[in-house]
Order: C-alpha cells, then structure tokens, then sequence
C-alpha cells in the first residue's frame, strides 16, 4: 500500500488551502466541492499512483478555470455589446422624437393660422375649410420609423405638406393687411422655419442610424442573445428614400 508521507501531505493541505482561498470566488461551487472532495481522498486513502492522481486533478482544475475564463469573456463580449446596441438605439429614438415634436408643432402652427383666418372675413371661408381638411389628411398620413421603408410613403407625406404650406401662406400674405397683423406674421414665420428644419432634423437622423445599420451588419450573429426579435432588416434612412425616388 502506498503511503503519503507527512512531507506530501503537508504539501497537498497546503495545495488544498490555496484552492480555497484562490479561487472560490470564480469557480462553480459544485465544481469547489469536487476539488476539495478529491484532494481529501488524496490525502487520507491513496492507494497507488498518489502524485499521478494528484496531477490529473491539477490538470482537470486548470481545464476548468480555462473554461471559466473564456464564458467570462463571452458574457463580457455580449454584455459589451448589449450596452452598445442600448446606447444606440436611444440615441436614434431620441433624434427621431426631436423631429417628430418639431414637426407636430410646426402642423400646430398651421392648424392655429386656419383658426386664425377662420375669424377674418377677408379670406374665402370655403377655401379655408378645404385647407383645414388638408391639414387633417395631412395628419392621417404621417410616416413611422417603420412605414417609411416605403419611399413611396414619405413622397406622398412631403408633397402634401409642401403644397399645403405654400397654398396657405400664399393666401395669407395676400390680404393687404397682413403686416399689419403681428400675430399672422408670427404664425407664418414660425411655419416657415419648422419647414426649413425638414432637411436638417432627417440628416441629424441619418447620421444616427447609418452607424446603427452598420453595427447590427456587423454583430447579427451576436444580436439573437441580445435582440431576439430582430429580423434581420436594417434601419430605413431619408438618403435612401431620395435615391428610390424617380
């Protein structure tokens, strides 16, 4: 029978100890158990082959903090990603609302000049109406960051508020008194930056969700783990939308 002298045991405790005191923190507690399971057996019942034993155990705990390492490093990998898709995504949402708030104002401002001209006998009240209900289907067919991947959407969209806008300014600077009316030049006014931001607040979005697009080409195996409902389809942009356009 092969016996561990007091040498080799005073060695394998000490082996034992470091195992406990090193590495409890980041090893599976079943596996800590078995580990210290086995150097016990080690030390108190080797029959044969101790130092061998005891070298398959250290190659076997070497094995597994190399697995512990690299799931360590794939959680952080993912959670790196995770963070990133977030931050990305919020920006775009928060570009998209700043130019959906400055759009909701700006057909705000319309409807309160239609109000505006409904109280004035100089303009042609029927002609009014017929801006007023314009302004409603205008409304109606607004775009989503969805429905926009149809250009045709944002085509219809855009050319029925330009030519409303125009109709209805046209029509309000042709009364002779309309500098003398502050707050119909402030309405108008109003309107016609709103309008000019158009370009500005797509372009700002654009720039948000190229690199987005960019990020999701280039992680979309990784994105299952952190975005299961991704289909795969990319962001629309406004750039896109032009080139579609005949």
């Amino acid at each position: 029978m092969f016996t561990i002298s007091s040498h080799h045991e005073a060695l394998i405790q000490n082996r034992l100890n470091f195992i406990t005191s090193h590495f409890k923190g980041s090893l599976n507690i079943l596996l800590l158990h078995l580990v210290y399971g086995a150097l016990a057996i080690i030390v108190t019942e080797v029959k044969t082959g101790g130092i061998f034993l005891f070298s398959v155990l250290g190659l076997l705990l070497a094995s597994c903090m190399k697995k512990e390492e690299a799931s360590g490093a794939s959680f952080t990998h993912v959670d790196s990603l995770n963070e990133t898709y977030l931050m990305m995504q919020d920006s775009m949402l928060h570009t998209w609302n700043v130019m959906i708030k400055d759009e909701n104002e700006k057909l705000q401002h319309i409807n309160r000049l239609l109000k505006k001209l409904e109280d004035d006998d100089f303009y042609d009240q029927t002609e009014v109406h017929s801006l007023q209900e314009r302004l409603n289907q205008l409304e109606r067919i607004r775009f989503s960051q969805k429905s926009m991947s149809n250009s045709h959407v944002v085509e219809e969209y855009d050319f029925a508020a330009t030519t409303l806008i125009s109709e209805i300014i046209a029509l309000v600077e042709s009364d002779p008194d309309f500098f003398k009316n502050k707050e119909l030049q402030q309405l108008t006014d109003l309107i016609k930056l709103a309008d000019q931001r158009v370009s500005t607040y797509r372009e700002e979005y654009d720039a948000v969700v190229l690199p987005f697009n960019e990020f999701l080409k280039k992680n979309g195996a990784d994105l299952k783990e952190i975005a299961p409902d991704w289909t795969g389809e990319l962001k629309p942009t406004f750039s896109e939308q032009e080139e579609e356009q005949p």
